[in-house]
C-alpha cells in the first residue's frame, strides 16, 4: 500500500477477507493525509498515488500500537525521499521496528548482499512442540538473531528447563521437565499464542503479562 502510493496510476489489491480485517486504518489515514487517495472495500484496497511529496515533513510520525509494520511499510516507501518515519508511542513491540530501521540504514550505507534470517516467531512452533513431545533440530538457525524480539522465545525456554543445544548444524530442542514461567510478552508478542500453548501443558501456574 505504502509503495503503490507512490505511482500515479490507479492500483487494486485483492487480499483475502482475513487480511482485510486487519487494523489497517494508521496507514491508510496516513497515506490520505499525504495526498494518497486510499480506500478499503469488500471488494479490495484501491489506491490512487502519487503523494504530494511538495509538503510532506522531513520527518513522519505514525500510530504501531496496532501493528509496526505500517510504520515499516512507510520507512522502505519514503527512505529514498530521505524521509524519516518514526513511532507515535513508545511501546516494547517496537524491537519489530527496529530491524527495519537497521535495514535502511545498511542499504544506505552502500550493503547490496542481504541475507534472510529464519522467522523465530514461526520457529518457536517446532520449538514448543519438540519441548513436550520429543526432539526437533532446526538446521537453518545457527546462530540467535539479536534483531529479531521473538528470539527471546529460546532462551525462555531455556529459562524453563528446556535442554537446547546450538551450532553450526543448527538448533536442537529435546523434550524436557519444563518449569512455570513468568514473562512480560510486551517486546514479543507474536509469541504470546505459543507460550499460552506452553503453559498450558506444564504443571503450575505461568504469568504472561501486557
Amino acid at each position: 500500500m505504502a509503495l503503490l502510493s507512490l505511482g500515479k496510476y490507479k492500483y487494486v489489491l485483492r487480499p483475502s477477507k482475513a487480511l482485510l480485517q486487519r487494523p489497517l486504518k494508521p496507514l491508510t489515514d496516513t497515506l490520505n493525509s499525504f495526498g494518497a487517495h486510499v480506500n478499503l472495500t469488500n471488494d479490495g484496497i484501491f489506491i490512487q498515488g502519487p503523494l504530494n511529496f511538495a509538503n510532506l515533513p522531513k520527518e513522519i510520525s505514525i500510530e504501531t500500537m496496532s501493528s509496526t509494520q505500517f510504520a515499516s511499510a512507510l520507512a522502505m516507501a519514503l527512505h529514498m525521499r530521505n524521509i524519516k518515519v518514526t513511532s507515535k508511542d513508545q511501546h516494547g513491540a517496537l524491537g519489530y521496528f527496529t530491524i527495519t530501521e537497521n535495514l535502511i540504514s545498511e542499504f544506505i550505507a552502500g550493503k547490496t548482499n542481504f541475507t534472510v534470517p529464519a522467522d523465530f516467531s514461526s520457529a518457536s512452533y517446532p520449538l514448543a512442540l519438540a519441548a513436550l513431545n520429543g526432539q526437533a533440530t532446526l538446521s537453518n538457525i545457527s546462530c540467535l538473531d539479536s534483531f529479531q524480539p521473538d528470539s527471546k522465545f529460546v532462551t525462555l525456554l531455556k529459562d524453563m528447563g528446556a535442554e537446547i543445544s546450538l551450532n553450526k548444524d543448527g538448533l536442537t530442542i529435546r523434550k524436557s521437565s519444563l518449569r512455570p514461567f513468568n514473562v512480560d510478552i510486551s517486546p514479543f508478542p507474536d509469541i504470546a499464542l505459543t507460550l499460552v500453548f506452553l503453559a498450558s501443558f506444564i504443571n503450575g501456574m505461568s504469568s504472561i503479562l501486557n
